[in-house]
């Protein structure tokens, strides 16, 4: 029945690989071997090229459906789609068939399984050794190795289905992967600290770019490890004092038994003090051991950057004994080395809080303490959520296992350069003195108001400054401008007093001896023609008199007219003193203000327009401009005979025109300058010396247009 059994399975090998044979001629090439596949390069990988290879399991993991198959020295690794359970009857050692595509896998070509077909079951073969600098050579990837160690440390990780078991040989740690059961569990629990053996895949720890990064051992069970008469040696135990661990011809690879007090019990670590040293020791079991209690440890040493640790197999309680007492530290310049793992006390002052985080990833409370020259970090207990009464500047009093630091610079002799505390308890923490109310905190915040106050005084000031010097240009101006109308007050009584006055005696006289003088010719003059004959030189006479007095007459109207202009002028100018608002009311103001009165005296219609925005000129400016545009009203007034005057001052983005305009008589300029009429000019000439120009514009019988043009007031605007 076997036979036939046997018959059977070979002739349906031989029809598959037929088949994958046809369906390879058709699609590509057909992969057959595990050193064909790992030949492949990413790129070949990854287009699934079709498989049909045969191996042995060395690996297996049932429950992640994964293995790996071995042929000719070279391994791959076997994955299938999650549920379909293709490997679920494979056991390590069995022979199989897998048909599938390839994979470019993490970091070596792997296999995708698409059917798994058991054809044999055989002895797994003998794992090669490899020297440790083999150890991260990438070519190991996937390759059957033997290891020989001591089991140190197991940890279970049931949600990834495995258990990693860490391997110490020649004082190096290897991880090894095991797929997690309760039966491995139990099992290494009894190869705790037991020298084993064991044949594994060397599988590699990767990166995204498929650069190896790390080493890690796959086994598929725990009865893969071996123990062998041969590592007996190692399974004595010699009993050794704590502070004679790791000495010249002093025991190191057979299990060793060392005592002490127990000062510090962790989960996992424990700190005890020996005769003369103190030493920390992990352990993975639970203790019964608490504070004081005299133990013994087996297990082995491994030597740490200030002094050994010590992994241990097994504790056993010998004796109770009383709370360890701490050692009194006073800090100097050199930090002792023997203080190594010692339960010290020391005074220290609270410099700030700070946090760390566990080896769960969890934040731990830590202080930053300072004791002489030294700053050192204070570790509460794990759980402990942290002191919120402790303030910076207190006064502590500590008590703990201190952990020293060992400097990296000198590394060919021992040089202690800092040191770390562990707290057992918070009570461990003990305030001598308070915090001084003057610290750091409140000394900036004293420096931060003084600054901000002398920020703010020095702004008062210069702001006071500013306000004394702008209430002192108020001032300086209102004296300056009160002074400076008393002035023209007085200017204006005197013009008033003397040449107005003057002028208008002198008017009132000349005017007086023009009508007698013109009445005293004219008496002369008809006194000659009574009773002279026609022809008689007395007729002659009279007419060359009344001729002379003609003339004289002319003259001297035009003196009384020239004198009457001065008078007027001379009232304007009073007006314009007396009025107080010279400089200070505008031109358009100042218009209004001399010329309006002028046109209600003779009755005259007077229209000023503004267009644009209006600017303030200078006081010389606005007395020119003034006088010019007083004058060419005169003028009109008084020889156009027009019943309406426009004035048009227009401001442009830059300078200022001002027109005069109106419909009266009219008159030829040219033939009034050849008479010997200088008002013009002088109107001219004023201009000019203020920076603009004066046209006239006179047509006889259709009125008169007198333009002031400046092209830019810059240099008289305010």
């Amino acid at each position: 029945m076997n036979r036939w059994l046997r018959q059977f399975k070979w002739c349906i090998a031989v029809w598959t690989t037929l088949t994958v044979s046809a369906f390879s001629a058709e699609s590509g090439a057909l992969i057959n071997s595990v050193p064909e596949l790992r030949k492949l390069s990413v790129e070949q990988a990854q287009q699934g090229l079709p498989l049909d290879l045969q191996g042995q399991v060395i690996y297996i993991h049932h429950k992640l459906d994964t293995c790996v198959v071995y042929d000719d020295g070279r391994g791959a690794y076997v994955y299938t789609e999650p549920g379909r359970e293709l490997l679920n009857k494979v056991s390590q050692g069995d022979i199989i068939r897998v048909r599938g595509r390839s994979s470019e896998g993490g970091f070596a070509p792997s296999i995708e399984a698409e059917s798994v077909e058991v054809l044999d079951q055989q002895p797994l073969p003998d794992g090669k050794g490899y020297y440790d600098d083999h150890h991260m050579h990438p070519n190991v990837d996937c390759k059957w190795v033997r290891e020989v160690g001591r089991i140190v440390n197991h940890s279970s990780m049931v949600q990834e289905q495995h258990i990693l078991v860490e391997v110490e040989r020649h004082s190096r740690i290897f991880d090894v992967l095991v797929p997690y059961s309760k039966e491995s569990e139990d099992k290494l629990a009894e190869l705790q600290f037991r020298v084993v053996s064991f044949d594994s895949v060397a599988a590699t720890v990767f990166n995204e770019q498929r650069q190896a990064i790390g080493r890690i051992l796959l086994v598929s069970s725990a009865e893969d490890f071996k123990t062998d008469v041969q590592y007996a040696q190692y399974e004595k135990e010699d009993e050794v004092a704590v502070h004679e661990l790791v000495r010249f011809s002093s025991p190191f690879r057979s299990l060793i038994k060392t005592s002490g007090t127990v000062i510090y019990q962790d989960a996992h670590e424990m700190y005890i003090r020996g005769a003369k040293a103190c030493l920390r020791i992990l352990h993975s079991k639970p203790t019964d051991a608490v504070l004081g209690n005299h133990v013994a440890a087996v297990g082995f040493p491994e030597p740490g950057p200030v002094s050994p640790s010590f992994r241990a197999r097994s504790i056993e309680v010998l004796e109770e004994g009383a709370q360890p007492e701490p050692v009194r530290v006073e800090l100097g310049e050199a930090i002792d080395p023997s203080l190594n793992y010692e339960l010290i006390e020391i005074e220290a002052v609270l410099v700030e809080h700070g946090k760390r985080f566990d080896v769960d990833g969890l934040k731990q409370p830590t202080l930053l303490c300072r004791a002489g020259e030294h700053l050192f970090e204070v570790r509460y207990p794990s759980g402990y959520a942290g002191p919120d009464h402790l303030s910076s500047g207190s006064k502590l009093r500590l008590t703990g296992v201190c952990d020293l630091i060992r400097g990296s610079y000198q590394r060919w002799r021992l040089h202690v350069v800092g040191f770390q505390l562990r707290l057992r308890s918070p009570e461990d923490v003990v305030v001598l003195v308070p915090p001084p109310w003057w610290n750091s905190q409140r000394l900036l915040w004293l420096a931060g108001i003084t600054l901000s106050s002398a920020i703010v005084l020095l702004a008062w000031v210069f702001m006071l400054r500013k306000t004394v010097a702008r209430q002192t240009r108020i001032i300086t101006d209102q004296v300056e401008v009160e002074t400076l109308q008393h002035e023209r007050q007085r200017i204006a009584r005197e013009l008033h007093d003397t040449l107005a006055q003057s002028l208008v005696g002198m008017g009132i006289q000349l005017r007086s001896r023009i009508g007698r003088m013109t009445s005293n010719m004219a008496e002369i003059c008809q006194a000659l023609r009574e009773g002279a004959p026609e022809g008689d030189p007395k007729q002659a006479m009279a007419d060359q008199i009344e001729q002379a007095a003609s003339e004289d007459r002319a003259s001297l109207m035009s003196i009384w007219d020239n004198m009457g202009r001065c008078s007027e002028e001379a009232r304007s100018s009073i007006v314009y003193l007396r009025s107080g608002k010279a400089g200070r009311m505008g031109l358009i103001t100042v218009l209004k203000e001399v010329l309006e009165p002028l046109a209600n005296e003779i009755d005259v219609q007077l229209g000023i327009k503004v267009m644009g925005e209006p600017r303030a000129i200078k006081e010389e400016a606005e007395r020119g401009l003034m006088l010019t545009t007083k004058e060419a009203v005169t003028n009109a007034i008084r020889h156009s005979s027009a019943e309406q005057i426009h004035v048009l001052v227009t401001y442009t983005d830059t300078g200022l025109q001002i027109e005069v305009r109106d419909e009266g008589n009219g008159f030829d300029p040219e033939a009034v300058q050849k008479r010997g009429h200088y008002g013009l000019v002088g109107m001219k000439e004023r201009v000019k010396q203020l920076g603009g120009t004066l046209e006239v514009d006179s047509v006889v019988g259709k009125g008169t247009v007198v333009c002031i043009v400046f092209e830019s007031t810059e240099t008289w605007e305010v």
